[in-house]
């Protein structure tokens, strides 16, 4: 038996049999047609669809299984939101990091590019973005960081807007920057390194100012070093690796270039051929052409399916 249909029969075994597959495609067609069917079961986690399927899975791994990898083999019916990397490089170098940050010894997304895109991103979606990340690398090295946000805010009045920061150089902005941060609405997502930094002073500043500050971590709540091997012979099954990681179709999708990924790694693997001498190919079957489409339909259509 081949890779790929040994994967396939994984997937069949352990995941979906044809009968499962055929009830959720009925539930599937009813949520991306109508808006607030998606939003809600978006929110609940597929709650209550949990529990209709525990009649068919007695296997509670495989039942949290499934649920998960309902919204991300589900189509979109507005973008739920993406992420875009203000910067490439960071002031920390861990040893596993998805974007290739330490590989990269500076690099700053110009302001030019990164307001040509957004506009597109407005037109295409009309402004309907649930959430917009800006991010890294480390954001807060960008010297226009605030300017990033202000173009943001006035295409897209209505997303939410937040910071992904390791939150080292928070600890010394000025009142002016956190005030610019409320005016703007924004929220901080400080992810927890086990790293000394002044937390409190941060939590005081942003409760100063009514800024609003999710800490993100894993588990603990203090992030940690994992261990993410790369298949440079591309050898593995696509199609599996997708619906098992759960980021898929929204949560990791990001804009670079205008580029859109469903996937961040992809988005950046040129920094890992440069840095490797490696030539891991990125395709156009890989990624959305922002300029090349003519509707959010496209978009959300390509999205919501494996890269080669």
């Amino acid at each position: 038996m081949s890779a790929e249909n040994s994967s396939n029969k994984a997937v069949n075994d352990h995941i979906f049999s044809k009968k499962h597959f055929t009830l959720w495609g009925k539930i599937r067609r009813f949520i991306i047609t109508n808006h607030t069917a998606y939003a809600v079961v978006s929110f609940l986690r597929l709650k209550k669809l949990k529990n209709f399927f525990e009649n068919l899975f007695s296997d509670k791994q495989k039942l949290d299984r499934i649920t998960w990898m309902m919204t991300t083999i589900t189509r979109q019916p507005f973008l739920s939101g993406f992420l875009v990397d203000v910067v490439s490089h960071c002031n920390l170098n861990c040893k596993y990091c998805g974007h290739f940050s330490p590989l990269v010894k500076e690099q700053f997304m110009p302001r030019e590019a990164f307001e040509k895109d957004m506009r597109r991103m407005s037109v295409l979606s009309g402004g309907d973005v649930g959430s917009i990340r800006l991010m890294g690398g480390e954001p807060l090295l960008h010297p226009e960081l605030l300017d990033f946000l202000s173009i943001t805010k006035k295409l897209f009045p209505k997303t939410t807007l937040i910071i992904v920061t390791n939150g080292i150089l928070l600890q010394n902005k000025d009142d002016a920057f956190w005030q610019a941060l409320k005016e703007m609405d924004v929220i901080i997502y400080l992810s927890k390194y086990p790293i000394k930094i002044n937390l409190k002073k941060i939590d005081d500043m942003a409760y100063k100012f009514g800024v609003r500050i999710d800490y993100v971590g894993l588990g603990t709540g203090v992030k940690t070093m994992f261990h993410c091997p790369f298949d440079l012979s591309g050898s593995q099954n696509a199609t599996y690796n997708y619906l098992r990681c759960g980021a898929g179709n929204g949560p990791c999708a990001q804009l670079e270039n205008g580029k859109f990924f469903t996937c961040g790694v992809p988005s950046k693997i040129y920094l890992f051929n440069q840095y490797f001498n490696q030539n891991l190919e990125i395709t156009e079957k890989d990624y959305v052409d922002i300029y090349k489409i003519n509707s959010m339909d496209e978009l959300l259509d390509q999205i919501a399916r494996p890269i080669p």
